[in-house]
């Protein structure tokens, strides 16, 4: 990850400045939104919510997708879980959603949002996808932090 930050206090203007970079990465890695890759295709695996085990920032909405090998199962476990609270957990709110691919369809597993515990959650073929959309407002919690293995 690269950073540029310009900063200015606005009492002499210039030109600024130019910056060139490349890359040498023969197969990018596309980000999650999160700080993290969004393919998560080990045998096992953590991620987490941005700025995790601190306050999540609000307005973000991150994704990942576990991959497991053929023939296998992705068990996914909520290590953490501090999200904010909201009945029926709707799309105008904070959650987390969880998605299983079944025949190439990602059917969601439920939207989940508050300070709770969720048990495991085991893919019915060798993928899930996991959601994280944050509001705009800054009722927050520290957000999650998630592990997967590889089942038979």
């Amino acid at each position: 990850i690269l950073t540029v930050r310009f900063v200015t206090d606005r009492s002499v203007t210039e030109a600024g400045f130019t910056a060139v970079y490349t890359t040498t990465d023969e197969h990018p890695v596309h980000q999650s939104g999160c700080g993290t890759p969004e393919l998560q295709n080990n045998a096992t695996g953590t991620f987490t919510s941005i700025n995790y085990p601190n306050n999540y920032i609000p307005g973000k909405t991150c994704e990942w997708e576990i991959v497991v090998e053929s023939g296998k199962k992705a068990r996914l476990v909520f290590d953490s879980f501090d999200l904010e609270a909201r009945l029926g957990c709707p799309a105008s709110n904070d959650y987390v959603e969880v998605f299983d691919n079944i025949g190439d369809n990602f059917v969601s597993t439920g939207r989940h949002c508050g300070s709770i515990t969720l048990a495991p959650i085991v893919s019915t073929n060798n993928e899930l996808k996991v959601v994280f959309a944050s509001d705009g407002d800054s009722n927050v919690g520290t957000g999650f932090s998630a592990s997967y293995t590889t089942v038979p």
